[in-house]
Order: C-alpha cells, then structure tokens, then sequence
C-alpha cells in the first residue's frame, strides 16, 4: 500500500467566535492502512464501523474541525460499481451528513495519480456560517476522506 500524505490544513472556518487556539501539530501514521496525517492537535481515534477508522480534532470551541476517515472498500463494490461511483456515493454521502447546506463547489481531483473528489460546502451551525471542505480520494480498495470546517 502505497504512503499518502494528507496536510490537514486545507480550510478555517469563515467566522469564530473565539480566538484561534494555538496550533501543536501532531503526526497520525498508520502503515496498515498506508497513511500519515497532520493534525494542528491531537487527534481522538474512534471505530465508527467495522472497517472504518477515523482521527478527528476539534478546536475554536467546535468552529474550527478537522476529521480524516479511511474505509474498506470491498473488491466486489469497485467491480460493480466502479471507482467514479464510489467516489461520487461518498461525496452524496458528505452532502448528506449537513441538512440545508449550500453546495459552492464539487469535482474532480486526483492525488498521485490516485482519482478523488473535492467538495467544497457553506454551512450555517448555531447562526454561525462555516465552510467545509472535503477531499476524497480512492486508493486501490482504500477510501480515504478528509474534512476541514
């Protein structure tokens, strides 16, 4: 499995309440899984699914967030559905995690000649309006994802 590099420092949120924290970058490797990442804190670790791991941060008193998600992705799905299928239903399923969010931008990327998918979304939480920003991208059988707020 090939290393990927996510910089996790992709977007801050429009408006904060308070201000910034102070930023202590912390590394997350994970050679199993064919990743290391950079958060601006320390990242909690959760198992939201079997099969899914995902290093999450929060800060700015929850206006400012940063998350990294990979998944399994079974051989069986990426001959049926295809990669650009995969990559799409994920990003419906990111759009469908934020009721009510405008849309400003979607489409292709690609990442070591890895496809993925760049979404870009505003968000109003609390009456504060945030941007989020995801990147998804398949690796082989890995679905690797990414989310600033």
């Amino acid at each position: 499995m090939r290393s990927i590099l996510f910089a996790v420092g992709l977007a801050v949120c429009l408006a904060q309440a308070a201000p910034p924290s102070p930023r202590l970058w912390t590394e997350v490797r994970s050679p199993d899984h064919g990743f290391r990442a950079e958060f601006p804190a320390d990242a909690v670790r959760s198992e939201p699914a079997p099969g899914r791991l995902k290093w999450a941060v929060e800060l700015d008193n929850g206006f400012t967030a940063y998350l990294f998600e990979t998944m399994n992705i079974t051989q069986e799905r990426l001959q049926t559905a295809g990669s650009a299928r995969v990559l799409d239903d994920a990003v419906k399923g990111g759009i469908a995690q934020l009721p009510g969010a405008i849309v400003l931008h979607q489409g292709p990327i690609e990442l070591g000649g890895n496809p993925g998918r760049e979404l870009s979304m505003r968000v109003v939480h609390s009456g504060t309006t945030m941007r989020v920003t995801s990147r998804v991208f398949l690796v082989g059988t890995k679905l690797y994802m990414l989310v600033a707020v």
